[in-house]
């Protein structure tokens, strides 16, 4: 306990009388990376605040720089050298990067002027900690997610005293090639003896970045030791409870199968320019590139959103034309966003209402009354499919996990009986567990005559189940390559190369 900056021996917390957490004991070394890994609502962010002095536990003790603290307040966990930077990563879109870095420290000064030279300085040397140049005088707002992830981070070593980080799912919305700097810094900050808790669902990273892992499930700990000693196989295990591996999806004889949609020479200004592809019945085609590359756009046009300019589009052997969502509807095609909670789900509205949005005139008599017992039917039996962790239906859907939100979206389409269904990002922010049952659902959805698009840049995920994946590059369909001759490192290589 004494070399350890954080120190919890058996912390209980309850809500509403169910545990959250049950007999935690856990601990941050100085200069260590340990990572927190658990599915969702297993009590990670739970034990996040209680070291952040947000909750206070039930039962148990918290130590940090070796004193214990019986009532933490979040002003003595940040002195104390606590920082916690969120997903959300609480700036202000309005103001400069400068004045982003600098605000806390010059606020806790209680100066009466705010003096924009000293705020610059403060500000530059809070990147110079990171070893990363960022224009102190651009707008928040403008900066790519990644920057302002790096400008909270600058923003936490501002004080001299910052002694651990918490990064609460860093990567969920940066590219590999941010991802690589993010882990640069995460070294260059351990090296400067600060401690890093680092939660997160993508367990590669966590292998390459990590000195120690604890894991959690129910609340509890499950496994908990140095990072060498697990593998990705072993992690997910200790996680969900139960084997999780996955294996490369195939269909036999695919060249003899129908053709669901076949694509000729698609363009559309300044976003991508004659992609031409096909997806047969049974398959699973996956499109991934660097972001910007155009492969989002690919499937937004196929859905109506953004309207092509050109080309030819010919779906179950009729040549259509997808003008508007109402096109891809009239035909039965359907999109999973990227952003489902601003794009893909009412969060302040039932699961129920959520599934049996794209079918109330289904649903309706002649009067418009909807049929609730059947809505409720036909709903319960896609979710129970889906493994929808709750029969609630009247759940607010912003009170769902991440892996639970998109198998909401997933069954909305579902029950609408699609015939192509585009996924952009299925499993951004969705743990490792609920990870494996949509991949699952997905194939099974493609045996069963349904079309599928996969649109990620997981390339585990494009591997493990896809059969043909296509690579963009510069807004241009470069390569064509079938998984089954693909590692992780291959196709990385060829998206990483510049045509």
């Amino acid at each position: 306990m004494n070399d350890s900056i954080v120190f919890l021996e058996n912390i209980e917390k309850k809500f509403s009388g169910v545990y959250a957490l049950k007999g935690v004991t856990f601990s941050v070394k100085q200069g260590e990376v340990r990572c927190l890994v658990g599915e969702n609502g297993c009590g990670k962010s739970t034990l996040i605040k209680i070291i952040s002095g947000f909750h206070k536990p039930d039962n148990g003790k918290l130590y940090l720089n070796g004193y214990e603290y019986i009532d933490l307040m979040p002003i003595e966990a940040i002195k104390n050298g606590i920082q916690v930077i969120y997903q959300d990563f609480s700036l202000f879109p309005n103001l400069t990067v400068a004045e982003n870095i600098s605000y806390s420290y010059m606020v806790s000064k209680q100066n009466r002027f705010f003096n924009i030279n000293e705020s610059k300085e403060i500000a530059k040397n809070g990147l110079q900690k990171i070893n990363v140049d960022i224009d102190l005088s651009a707008v928040l707002g403008n900066l790519s997610v990644a920057d302002k992830q790096l400008v909270a981070i600058a923003r936490s070593l501002v004080s001299e005293n910052t002694k651990l980080l918490i990064l609460d799912e860093p990567t969920t919305a940066l590219t590999h090639n941010e991802i690589e700097r993010l882990l640069e810094v995460i070294k260059i900050l351990k090296s400067n003896g600060v401690s890093i808790i680092f939660v997160s669902h993508k367990l590669r990273e966590l292998t390459t970045v990590s000195d120690a892992i604890t894991i959690l499930r129910n609340g509890e700990v499950v496994a908990n030791g140095l990072i060498s000693e697990f593998d990705e196989n072993k992690i997910a295990y200790y996680m969900t409870g139960r084997e999780i591996k996955g294996e490369k999806y195939s269909v036999e004889n695919i060249d003899n199968s129908k053709t669901i949609l076949e694509i000729k020479s698609m363009s559309l200004k300044d976003k991508y320019k004659d992609i031409s592809f096909s997806v047969k019945e049974g398959e699973i085609l996956g499109i991934t590139g660097l972001l910007g590359s155009g492969r989002s756009e690919i499937g937004q046009s196929l859905y109506g959103m953004l309207p092509y300019d050109k080309g030819t589009i010919i779906f179950n052997g009729e040549e259509i034309k997808i003008r508007s969502i109402l096109d891809a509807r009239k035909y039965a095609i359907s999109y999973v966003p990227e952003d489902r909670l601003t794009e893909g789900l009412f969060l302040k509205q039932s699961i129920l209402n959520n599934i049996i949005v794209s079918i109330y005139k289904q649903l309706s008599n002649i009067f418009g009354i909807i049929n609730f017992n059947k809505a409720n039917k036909l709903s319960l039996n896609t979710t129970k499919d889906l493994k929808l962790n709750t029969t609630d239906l009247d759940m607010y859907v912003q009170n769902l996990s991440g892996g639970n939100q998109q198998k909401v979206v997933i069954a909305k389409w579902l029950v609408s009986n699609t015939k192509l269904i585009i996924l952009n990002g299925p499993t951004v922010g969705v743990d490792v567990g609920a990870k494996f049952e949509i991949h699952l659902k997905l194939k099974e959805i493609a045996k069963s005559g349904i079309g599928v698009i996969v649109i990620s840049d997981d390339i585990s995920e494009l591997i493990e189940n896809c059969n043909r994946i296509l690579i963009i590059s510069k807004g241009k369909l470069v390569k064509e390559v079938e998984s089954k001759n693909e590692t992780v490192d291959s196709l990385l290589n060829l998206i990483l190369k510049d045509y």
